[in-house]
């Protein structure tokens, strides 16, 4: 078996032959007899994959592992999910004796890399440690004394080869030089073809221009001579945007009003940073003469023309030609090249007349020294800076089409494709399918398009969509950097005129006024907690009010019977603009709402007692079944509090359903001390605090799920020190214990509750069990990506909240007329939260909250003799 060098050139000249049954299995193909390494097991576990099996598969695959493989080799605390895909390190000596032994998959691999090392310099690697990763042809290589993998070899065949392996991915081969004639005329294809036939993206070309570009000069003249910045609004042409990372050093060149005047005369080529350049050098190469650069075009120093321009971002992005993104590089010095990655190489396989082969094979390695595998989120930013930061997400969100300037390929992205130079999103530079890098660097433009879509003229949009759409721009956006957080609602700005544009709807610091049953039902991801900002920036119920690491989630719920008693419940919600931009930061801001409050006791546990719980929860409203389920040590004594101290502490009953509480915020001690005053007795480290609990409403994540759930705002009376605005203080009542005269005081936020009723141990219905323990372990700090996040919708996964229930069945989620209620189904319950008169029951329609539902019927019983008996009266609340 050889292998001989192919030209680079030669393989991307030659057309891509589409997908075929022309695949061959690579281990049954080379052989595995007298193999000293995994290949044997790799070739069973191929074929059972191939034939759809793959639970057996990965159930086969622990169970080898575990008997082979000892845990001082694997790892002794190992979880499943990681054991399935583990494979064993081996050395280069160890691989040289197995292919001796006569393992032909061996052979091609030992051959390939031999080759490999040797056309490309590298020194020996006889001391190197390898390691496969999964069940793929990629492969981890440790150079001696180091800890981290050096390389990440990925083998793959050039999408021109007619033959290719199972497992094995395709791939257009890369010369890692993105400056190149050969990336350009990719790029070049992909943008004609986008302007030319995709109806959702649109022309670009003679918009109506911002007010300030830089300007090229004519076509054919030599612009770096010619550029200068330039008066364009109220003119019609074509220009592009320039979307990069600031850095940490001041920027080399900015517009400001004393050298105004000059940049209008010149802007000297010798004066802008590498990435202004590169930039520069792009556009001019695809034709366009103008170029919107915010360093540039808005007056840095300025604050009444950097509050009208940013109030234009969404304007400006949306009518751009094109927006070119400098993704790999970390501030302005990086540029949007890459001129000095090693590229792919090819080989051509020469197999003797004794193998089942073909005769010629054309198989690639890619080396990914500089980048390595992106699967954690410090991966992505060492690998995309830019795309971890906030102000960039509007960018690329309104953007008709983006160029990205990846570390190694160009990648265009429009609202109807995101076409790449590798042509394969399983192999690096991408990051890995399915991880948290891969869903930020997702095709956010699809559930954009999606909203377009189904919306109409202003006013006539599908509601449930376009709610579904902005619920999922936050979450993307909050997982998002900021350098300043006062930013948090401005650099959102733009995404927030352009919903308003489909909805007509009224913005409040992030939500809206017309969705608020669902705006205000977010949370903070796991233990993505911060102390509550200092400085005020938007009221409590918004989640722009909250810092985070982790960012935001929403719970939507496909199937309600109360959003829309919510809505009538609030009687005014006002925010205060603090500047031009009708969707920036505010001044200050109010929720009024017409309803009653469940008086309830706030608890933040010691160390001791959580700890010797076996839980990390911090937090939570205290319930019977807490108590019911904590398993105490022998030794441990439980924090007491006093009964007669302030009234008496009487656990909220649950009625054996599952209560979870999500704080906001973590409290630092002066927090504690002031919003959590009663303490335990006999030198107990556990605090209390009163605290009130405010309906939101009910719902089931589809018509499949058994479960029922309602959400709750928390609430706590305000306090000295807490703001309505940055200068006025909140009104406060001296008796925190009282409930007299609560419409005398505002309310300030501080978690959401949510109650789930159904039954975790009897469940069967398929997927549930898992989606509850997840749902579960996020209260205990350690939630899992997958449950509820609108990342996976994104990708097509909804559970039916976008009016099919996962195509099984119609969900009335989505109409103007209804708010996605069950209108036309009785109650079967006194709780009605006030509102009697739900209408008549329409006999053609099967309701998914029959009054036969067990768990809607524990739900209706626990607020008839818990939750309501013990509510105020009617009041009026404001939550500042």
């Amino acid at each position: 078996m050889e292998f001989s060098a192919v030209p680079l050139e030669f393989i991307a000249s030659l057309p891509p032959v589409p997908p075929n049954d022309n695949r061959v299995d690579f281990f049954e193909t080379l052989g595995t007899t007298g193999c000293l390494l995994d290949c044997a097991t790799e070739a069973w576990h191929g074929r059972l994959l191939r034939q759809r099996k793959f639970a057996e598969s990965r159930r086969e695959t622990i169970e080898l592992n575990r008997k082979l493989h000892p845990p001082a080799e694997r790892g002794k605390n190992l979880p499943s999910r990681d054991l399935a895909l583990w494979r064993p390190e081996f050395t280069w000596e160890r691989l040289a004796e197995s292919v001796t032994n006569g393992c032909g998959s061996c052979q091609f691999v030992y051959s390939l890399l031999d080759k490999y090392f040797s056309v490309r310099e590298i020194p020996k690697c006889e001391d190197w440690k390898f390691q496969w990763i999964g069940h793929s042809f990629h492969m981890f290589a440790t150079e001696k004394g180091s800890t981290a993998p050096s390389h990440l070899f990925q083998l793959f065949t050039p999408s021109s080869s007619s033959t290719r392996f199972w497992g094995m991915g395709s791939a257009n081969v890369l010369n890692g030089d993105t400056s190149s004639d050969l990336s350009f005329e990719r790029a070049q294809r992909w943008i004609h073809d986008c302007e030319s036939s995709h109806i959702h993206c649109g022309s670009g070309r003679k918009v109506s221009l911002p007010k300030r570009l830089v300007d090229l000069g004519p076509a054919g003249q030599d612009y770096k001579q010619l550029l200068k910045l330039t008066e364009t609004e109220g003119l019609v042409g074509t220009y592009a945007c320039l979307s990069h990372c600031w850095g940490k050093d001041p920027m080399p060149i900015r517009t400001l009003n004393e050298n105004i005047a000059h940049h209008n005369q010149s802007l000297p080529w010798i004066s802008l940073p590498k990435t202004f350049q590169d930039a520069i050098e792009i556009i001019c190469r695809l034709g366009i003469r103008y170029l919107w650069i915010d360093s540039l075009c808005i007056i840095q120093d300025s604050t009444e023309d950097w509050q009208v321009e940013s109030s234009k971002m969404a304007d400006i992005y949306h009518n751009s030609y094109i927006t070119v993104a400098a993704v790999s590089s970390s501030d302005f010095r990086g540029g949007c090249f890459s001129t000095n990655k090693v590229g792919d190489y090819c080989f051509e396989l020469h197999a003797g007349s004794s193998e089942k082969s073909r005769d010629r094979v054309l198989v690639a390695v890619r080396d990914d020294k500089g980048i390595g595998r992106i699967a954690e989120r410090d991966d992505l930013e060492k690998a995309f800076p830019l795309l971890t930061r906030a102000w960039v997400y509007q960018e690329r969100l309104l953007s008709r089409r983006v160029l990205y300037c990846n570390e190694s390929e160009l990648q265009l992205e429009c609202r109807e494709e995101r076409p790449c130079e590798c042509d394969c999103f399983g192999l690096s530079p991408h990051p890995v399918p399915g991880l948290l890098p891969s869903r930020l660097f997702a095709h956010v433009k699809r559930q954009y398009i999606e909203a377009v879509k189904k919306s109409g003229k202003p006013g006539e949009f599908d509601r449930s969509q376009v709610c579904r759409h902005w619920q999922r721009t936050v979450v993307h956006y909050s997982k998002l950097r900021l350098t300043y957080t006062s930013d948090r609602l401005p650099a959102l700005s733009g995404c927030a005129k352009d919903t308003g544009k489909i909805t007509n709807h009224t913005y409040l610091a992030g939500l809206w006024r017309e969705t608020l049953a669902e705006g205000l039902n977010w949370s903070v991801n796991g233990n993505g907690l911060c102390p509550r900002p200092a400085d005020w920036r938007a009221p409590t119920w918004s989640w722009a009010s909250v810092d985070t690491t982790q960012g935001v989630e929403f719970t939507y719920s496909a199937l309600s019977r109360y959003r829309s008693d919510f809505q009538s419940k609030v009687e005014e919600a006002e925010c205060v603009l603090a500047g031009k931009d009708t969707t920036g930061n505010v001044s200050s801001g109010f929720l009024r709402l017409r309803t009653n409050l469940r008086p309830v006791y706030l608890r933040r546990f010691c160390p001791n007692c959580h700890l010797n719980r076996s839980t990390k929860i911090k937090f939570t409203i205290e319930h019977d079944t807490w108590y019911t389920r904590a398993k105490f040590d022998t030794d441990c004594t439980s924090c007491k509090f006093d009964s007669q101290q302030d009234g008496a502490f009487q656990p909220l009953v649950t009625h054996g359903a599952l209560l979870q509480y999500f704080p906001d915020y973590e409290p630092d001690l002066a927090d504690r001390l002031r919003e959590l005053p009663i303490q335990a007795k006999d030198g107990g480290k556990c605090m209390m605090a009163h605290s009130f609990l405010l309906h939101l409403y009910d719902g089931k994540p589809s018509s499949a799920s058994p479960s029922v759930s309602d959400s709750f705002l928390v609430l706590r009376k305000a306090m000295i020190g807490d703001r309505t605005s940055p200068g006025k203080e909140a009104r406060t009542a001296s008796n925190t214990g009282s409930l007299e005269d609560l419409e005398a005081v505002d309310f300030v936020r501080v978690g959401l509750m949510r109650l789930t009723f159904d039954d975790g141990e009897n469940n069967t219905k398929k997927g549930q069990r898992g989606k509850r323990n997840r749902y579960r372990s996020r209260n205990q700090g350690d939630r899992k990506d997958k449950y509820n996040d609108p990342d996976d919708d994104v990708e097509g996964n909804d559970d039916g909240g976008e009016g099919n229930n996962g195509g099984k069945e119609k969900c009335d989620s989505g109409g103007e007329d209804n708010n996605g209620e069950d209108k036309n189904e009785s109650h079967g319950s006194k709780h009605n939260n006030g509102n009697d008169n739900r209408g008549k029951k329409d006999k053609n329609r099967t309701s998914p909250f029959s009054a036969s539902d067990p768990y809607w019927n524990k739900r209706n019983t626990w607020f008839d003799t818990v939750y309501t008996p013990g509510c105020t009266k009617e009041i009026v609340v404001t939550i500042i």
